[in-house]
């Protein structure tokens, strides 16, 4: 069987044609494809892409056929019975912490530290980065006001009241922290590794004369003499890693008291994995994964 041929039948689950007439088909313009996405996964196809070994008139609609049938999957599973499944290699990857202090000290200044200007034209008015909050057709009809809401039901299912002190783990730019102080009454600390981000969160903070105080420091690291009331972490345990779900956990509720809350948002995965994949890895969030319903509740 050619790599073409194994291509083929991997790619007929998705009703992708190799060199087909439909937008959504994949014309190969050179073979290594086949070996590269064979040896590195989606980084192989997705470089090989950039490299123009492949194109596609409808790379969205490619791309969706390709995840709603699990391509990658069942790619996986028959690399390892045509080419050989490198276990020395895999078994390595997990001798070490790819989310340890020193590699996250690294890892997020790489996505975060690319100037606030992209950052402040791409987001909202305070900068949330992430999902907003658009409560169906009687809802926010603008962004700004879509997270507004997002910040205001994770405010509301705290329970916040005036004077309570708020930890915010990953707390970005601080647009959780400022609307809580802003809208709640409550003192904010916030943990992020960005010193961009700290930077630029910390002043507008302070232009509003709000009590709210970022800390360039690893959650893992950070301690208080006096519990806080609540703790909040929002799209942060994605950067986490599974060797370090436990410690995350333990952390916060040791910096909380016995009767507060923490409040968990994260992206989930309907699987359980152990490392970022290659191609997000590399370009996108480095070391970055997304958390199973299992390992959250397992930890």
């Amino acid at each position: 069987m050619t790599n073409e041929q194994f291509f083929q039948q991997i790619l007929d689950y998705a009703d992708v044609k190799i060199n087909g007439d439909r937008p959504w088909d994949i014309q190969i313009l050179d073979d290594a494809v086949y070996d590269r996405v064979l040896e590195h996964g989606s980084l192989g196809f997705g470089e090989s892409y950039m490299d123009g070994l492949w194109t596609c008139d409808a790379i969205d609609e490619m791309i969706s056929r390709v995840l709603h049938a699990h391509i990658e999957e069942k790619l996986g599973i028959a690399t390892k019975l045509k080419v050989g499944f490198k276990a020395g290699k895999a078994k390595l990857k997990h001798l070490f912490n790819a989310q340890s202090i020193e590699r996250s000290s690294q890892d997020v200044p790489f996505h975060y530290d690319l100037g606030n200007d992209l950052f402040e034209v791409m987001l909202d008015k305070r900068m949330t980065y992430t999902c907003a909050y658009w409560q169906g057709k009687h809802g926010a009809e603008y962004l700004d006001e879509a997270q507004e809401a997002k910040l205001d039901l994770v405010c509301r299912k705290m329970g916040l009241e005036p004077g309570m002190r708020v930890l915010d783990i990953g707390c970005g730019w601080g647009c959780f922290m400022t609307y809580a102080a802003e809208k709640y009454g409550v003192i904010c600390d916030g943990l992020t590794l960005s010193k961009e981000q700290a930077a630029l969160g910390q002043q507008r903070a302070n232009n509003k004369n709000l009590p709210v105080n970022f800390i360039l420091q690893d959650y893992r690291l950070h301690t208080t003499e006096q519990p806080y009331d609540r703790i909040v972490s929002i799209g942060m345990m994605e950067h986490v890693g599974p060797d370090n779900y436990h410690d995350y956990f333990k952390a916060a509720f040791s910096l909380l008291k016995e009767d507060g809350i923490f409040l968990l948002h994260t992206i989930g995965s309907p699987e359980s994995k152990s490392e970022a994949d290659a191609w997000i890895h590399k370009y996108i969030f480095p070391n970055g994964v997304i958390p199973s319903m299992c390992q959250i509740g397992g930890w």
